[in-house]
């Protein structure tokens, strides 16, 4: 089953579930989910969709980050503050443009999954705006996250975590932009889920928020990464010095979640 039919059927089952869901009134929460790529967050932003009807939602996936569009998008389009949901790839901050108190929920991966996932998704997909750099040289893995081609391969979810650091040029994040992510992280975040243990992050949602989940499914999974794994040494030493506030993070909310969220 392709990316396509999968979305299809998800769609599909979902959409027979809110219908039943919306019929309980406007008790869902107000949310902002940070959609880190390569985590999984695609499966789970349909979910989310799925929970809360069209006109209480903004989906800026497809929507290239610029604070400014962002800034006056939000503020024009929720003056009666009928946004129950905020969903895309962007930095922490979007929530000072909105009127109402939101929170956020996200998920992260371990960089190692993550950064092959991305490789993968890049090489197999055409339309990537990186696919012609990777397929012209043949890149490597290893030889991808030293290219600097992205800043998304430096520490990706700490950047975007972090928020004002999402700019910083390649090789410049630092541990205080992993402090921010984490004090990010513990004041405005009401659930943090990892990919690879994507039931409990399920669990939760259930359990805080009486969402409806089906979970069974997967949209835009990437084929190939049995292929490469962490047992390649030269591939994880790689991944790793590159993304070591990444891997930090990551350690640290798996170690600490019951202590981290609000």
């Amino acid at each position: 089953m392709d990316v396509k039919d999968t979305y299809a059927k998800l769609k599909t089952i979902l959409t027979i579930k809110s219908n039943k869901l919306h019929n309980r009134g406007s008790n869902l929460p107000k949310l902002i989910f940070l959609h880190i790529p390569r985590t999984g967050g695609t499966t789970i932003g349909t979910i989310l969709k799925a929970n809360y009807s069209k006109n209480e939602i903004l989906d800026f996936h497809g929507i290239t980050y610029k604070n400014d569009f962002y800034q006056s998008y939000l503020q024009n389009n929720n003056k009666n503050n009928s946004i129950n949901l905020v969903l895309g790839h962007f930095p922490f901050g979007i929530h000072q443009y909105l009127n109402e108190d939101m929170k956020y929920i996200t998920i992260i991966r371990n960089p190692i999954h993550r950064i092959i996932s991305h490789y993968c998704y890049v090489k197999n997909n055409k339309n990537h705006h990186l696919h012609k750099f990777v397929a012209a040289k043949s890149l490597s893995i290893a030889e991808y996250v030293k290219s600097g081609l992205s800043t998304e391969l430096d520490n990706g979810q700490v950047r975007l975590l972090a928020g004002s650091t999402s700019d910083l040029a390649v090789g410049n994040c630092a541990s205080c932009h992993l402090e921010l992510a984490k004090e990010n992280l513990k004041k405005h975040f009401i659930e943090i889920g990892v990919t690879e243990n994507i039931p409990l992050f399920y669990a939760n949602l259930r359990h805080k928020f009486n969402f409806i989940i089906t979970e069974n499914l997967w949209v835009n999974r990437t084929n190939g990464k049995s292929q490469h794994t962490h047992s390649d040494t030269i591939i994880y030493d790689t991944i790793i010095q590159y993304n070591r506030f990444d891997y930090e993070l990551y350690n640290w909310i798996v170690n600490e979640s019951r202590n981290i969220l609000l």
